[in-house]
Parts: structure tokens; sequence; C-alpha cells
């Protein structure tokens, strides 16, 4: 799988689905265990769910969780496995290509740990559009990753100073 920074974005994804990544971890993020852990449980939302790891951990924690993903693929992963756990209800999954619709509602979290992409992606934009979908009380915890630059050469080392649109603040 040859990566071309303009290619589709969905396409990608799902090659990558079908043929790179073809199963889950079975494991959420451990910084995610660590910082949700000590929160009281409420709605959230996983921007690129991938397979549904942090979603389903946070469902059998008590959340009403929430995942989308660009990919069909994954989402049909993360939703059967979320099923074999009996976990439909609290963990629901979406296909959804966050360059063009968010899904809807006020959540408590929102997580998007792993929206770095090979192919273009409008990130800044994402995540400034989901600003007002927070509750009365609510985090944003996005990986600070900068997209990897639409060139050959490796990304920088260090990660970029502002993950977040210029005004926001934590």
């Amino acid at each position: 799988m040859t990566t071309d920074h303009l290619q589709n974005p969905e396409a990608f994804w799902e090659e990558f689905y079908l043929t790179k990544r073809t199963s889950s971890s079975g494991r959420a993020t451990a910084a995610l265990q660590r910082i949700a852990g000590a929160l009281t449980p409420g709605l959230s939302l996983d921007l690129g769910a991938s397979h549904g790891d942090d979603v389903i951990w946070l469902a059998q924690q008590g959340w009403q969780a929430r995942g989308c993903d660009i990919s069909e693929v994954a989402i049909e992963r993360a939703r059967t496995r979320a099923a074999e756990l009996g976990l439909a209800q609290r963990a629901q999954f979406e296909r959804c290509d966050l360059s063009v619709s968010l899904p809807g509602g006020a959540f408590d979290l929102i997580t998007a740990l792993y929206l770095q992409s090979p192919v273009v992606l409008a990130r800044a934009a994402i995540l400034a559009s989901r600003r007002g979908a927070f509750g009365p009380v609510a985090i944003f915890w996005s990986c600070p990753m900068p997209p990897r630059p639409p060139c050959r050469r490796k990304p920088p080392r260090r990660p970029s100073s502002r993950p977040w649109p210029r005004n926001w603040t934590l």
C-alpha cells in the first residue's frame, strides 16, 4: 500500500483496514484509562474510533460511548465486537467522514487520540467544529501530534506546541 497524501481518504482507510490492520488490539489506550477512569461516566464521542477499543472500554466503565470513523470496515468490526461483549446499546458506532459532517449532540468527553492521517485531513477544522459540542462540564482531549507532512520526509520529532485551534484554552 503506497501513500499519496492527495489520495481519497475514504479509499485509503478502507484499504488500510482491509489489508494492514485487520484486527483490534482489544485494549484501550493506556492514557485514556488513566484519565477517563477518574471521571464520572456520561456521554462520550471518539473521533477516529478505528476498531472501537477506546469506545468499548468507556462503555464497560459505564459511559454511553459513541465512536465514528471514515472506514466502514473498521466500524463494522467495532459494532460486531461491541455486540459480542453485550455492549451494543452502550457502545455505538457510525461511519462518518469528519471532513464533511460530524455526529450531532452534546458530550461530556470528546476524544481524538488517533486523528492523524497520512492523507489529506483538515484536522484543525474538524477539531474546531466540535467546539460547541460540549455539555455543561466537558473534557476535550486530543493527541497533540500534528498530521504527517505531505512530503516524504520524516515528521518532526517534537509534537506541535499548538494541538488545537488558536482561540482554544484548556
